[in-house]
């Protein structure tokens, strides 16, 4: 079943505003959804969608687990760093048309 072109349009657009804010600092899910005026589900949702396409990731620390030093992903997700070189195209009319 096929989405609405307009709600398609629509998460171009909120696709192309999430990255140009990740370049500017990491963000959690509820920081996008504040920024951007979307619902925390829309905020996760486009945020899977670049998270697959390789564009974003969770940057992961070393944090205490039980009293153990273990490698811990961060809440907040952040552009990657091959995206930032180039090597991985953003081709949001895709990402939001369930292509990429």
């Amino acid at each position: 079943m096929s989405r609405p072109l307009q709600q398609v349009m629509e998460d171009i657009a909120t696709l192309r505003c999430i990255v140009e804010q990740l370049k500017e600092e990491a963000s959690t899910t509820s920081d996008v959804a504040m920024v951007q005026h979307i619902g925390q589900q829309t905020a996760a949702r486009l945020l899977k969608y670049l998270h697959n396409a390789g564009i974003i990731e969770h940057p992961t620390h070393t944090g205490a687990v039980r009293g153990k030093a273990q490698r811990v992903e961060s809440r907040e997700w952040r552009l990657k760093r091959a995206y930032l070189l180039g090597d991985v195209p953003f081709e949001p009319e895709k990402l939001a048309g369930g292509k990429a």
